[in-house]
């Protein structure tokens, strides 16, 4: 007859959700940390595009500025108060936006040349 003692067994058991328990645990945590890595990567991509903004932000600060002195001469020279500040202050922002716009244009074609791919020189068989 065999007999099965109720302690023993209820220590048993225990282990063993404990054995899987763990399994979980370490399954979880590497889970997580996969997770982290990618979450990196993508706040350092956040950090750049931020940076880019930021520039940005501070170039369209200056054409801003000059686009509202050049408007305020212009208006001023409207009322008959001031001619040549206005001319001075056209001349000025007109610069400021094609200089951004120039500026710009190189950032385009540099990022055109860095993302395209490199073409392989193939011989055609005739």
């Amino acid at each position: 007859m065999v007999t099965i003692d109720v302690r023993t067994t209820l220590i048993w058991l225990l282990l063993a959700a404990l054995v899987v328990l763990v399994i979980f645990l370490i399954v979880a945590v590497k889970n997580l940390v996969t997770t982290i890595k990618k979450t990196n990567k993508i706040l350092e991509d956040v950090s750049v595009v931020s940076d880019v903004a930021a520039k940005k932000a501070v170039e369209i600060d200056g054409i801003i500025g000059d686009v509202q002195g050049a408007v305020s001469d212009i208006a001023e020279a409207v009322r008959g108060t001031s001619t040549i500040g206005a001319v001075a202050n056209v001349v000025k922002a007109a610069g400021s936006i094609a200089s951004t716009v120039k500026q710009n244009r190189e950032e385009s074609k540099n990022e055109d040349k860095d993302a395209a791919p490199k073409k392989k020189n193939r011989k055609k068989k005739r």
